[in-house]
């Protein structure tokens, strides 16, 4: 498998959920973004547990939250456009290099604070980059004919990233954005 998620509990205060992930491009494409799916998973468990700490819902401005939950949002937009065209079989042929290394240790989640809880959905939307760079790369190596297990694959990074944004939508209260749809256009 292409990723090792290492998971520890903190003390006494909010579980850590520390996310190393190393792209192994002998592996299999499928396992490839199969890793992708898990390193979302990992930020959508760390997005419950922020959720917990945040203000009152909807979040609005000028909550220093606010930003912090769009910049989120966007990351898991790009995430389910990316997957998406895996999905559809629509993913460009140009190489793309990034994402090799997906890393954070989380170190802020004990950090409930205002400004600690803007830190850690700061480190959530770098990870989703991350994460995004990495899928945009693999997508790129899975051009326009993916194989059945690709396809599963990027449909689980798909369901983990709407997770992420279905979270953000609901704090935000701007549920009339939605997401890239992972219903293949007819073609």
């Amino acid at each position: 498998m292409a990723v090792a998620i290492a998971v520890t509990a903190g003390p006494a205060g909010a579980e850590r959920l520390p996310v190393l992930s190393s792209d192994d491009e002998s592996a299999a494409l499928a396992n490839r973004i199969s890793a992708v799916a898990d390193v979302v998973a990992t930020m959508d468990a760390r997005m419950g547990r922020i959720e917990v700490f945040l203000p009152p819902r909807p979040v609005t401005p000028p909550s220093p939250v606010y930003p912090a939950l769009l910049s989120v949002q966007e990351a898991a937009t790009a995430l389910l456009a990316t997957s998406g065209a895996i999905t559809c079989a629509t993913a460009g042929t140009t190489d793309v290099s990034g994402g090799e290394t997906i890393a954070d240790d989380d170190g802020r989640a004990e950090d409930t604070s205002s400004e600690g809880i803007v830190e850690q959905l700061g480190a959530v939307a770098t990870v989703l980059g991350q994460a995004n760079a990495r899928l945009t790369g693999i997508a790129a190596l899975v051009g326009t004919t993916p194989s059945t297990a690709e396809i599963e694959a990027a449909g689980a990074v798909w369901a983990q990233a709407a997770a992420i944004f279905n979270r953000t939508a609901d704090l935000l209260a701007n549920a009339e954005y939605t997401p890239p749809s992972p219903i293949c256009p007819a073609g």
